[in-house]
């Protein structure tokens, strides 16, 4: 408290801190695109936009193998698509007819994805109020000012201290099976894809939060 029996004036500090937290609101898709080796990003970007694939990020180009009696190597343009909770029914359709629409063309390009993690979008996060630590801290220094048989006085300072949590996407289990994503060559051709991307419902996470943290010197007698 800062009293130690000196003649005042004296002061005593008050720590107090909130954590706000909001539901998730948006879900990120982690997709990719498969290309011959030869594709140039103009040529992507344009089937993107074909397929109505609009917003999405790209995260890096990695080497694609396909098995059977002519090992096949192409590219896979891998993407982050981050789309509204409310709907993903809705995108996740259009991905799927996206998806079909490729291959049932038995063309050079295929489209994969899954769900990815649920998380809470900046703008929903709740903002701090210093008027309620201020309410907070005002509370704890009179309880404690009057177990001393003295009274808080005024505010003397304040400092805070904000500390967003909010995209931690921290996972909390997997859930869901194992679906193959559709063959992008015929299967009498004997090409098969070495690997499948999976369909799963959203990762669990933790909702998005901000601890708000005061300091306030509270005067005393």
């Amino acid at each position: 408290m800062g009293y130690q029996g000196n003649p005042g004036p004296h002061a005593m500090i008050i720590n107090t801190s909130r954590t706000l937290a909001a539901p998730p609101d948006q879900v990120t898709i982690p997709l990719s695109l498969v290309t011959p080796l030869n594709a140039a990003p103009s040529e992507v970007a344009a089937a993107l936009g074909q397929l109505g694939i609009n917003g999405a990020v790209l995260s890096g180009i990695s080497t694609f193998y396909t098995l059977g009696p002519k090992n096949l190597e192409q590219l896979a343009w891998n993407y982050n698509l981050t789309a509204p909770l409310a709907s993903l029914n809705t995108t996740a359709a259009q991905l799927t007819a996206a998806q079909l629409a490729l291959s049932n063309q038995n063309g050079p390009l295929s489209l994969q994805f899954s769900i990815g993690t649920l998380q809470t979008s900046p703008q929903s996060i709740p903002a701090c109020k210093t008027s309620d630590l201020v309410n907070d801290a005002s509370a704890l220094a009179a309880n404690l000012a009057a177990a001393a048989g003295m009274t808080a006085g005024p505010v003397q300072a304040m400092s805070d201290g904000t500390t967003p949590i909010a995209a931690v996407p921290a996972v909390a289990a997997r859930l869901g099976a194992f679906v193959p994503a559709p063959v992008i060559y015929d299967p009498g051709s004997g090409i098969t894809l070495a690997n499948f991307f999976p369909l799963l419902p959203p990762f669990t996470a933790p909702p998005g939060a901000t601890t708000c943290s005061l300091s306030v010197q509270f005067q005393l007698p």
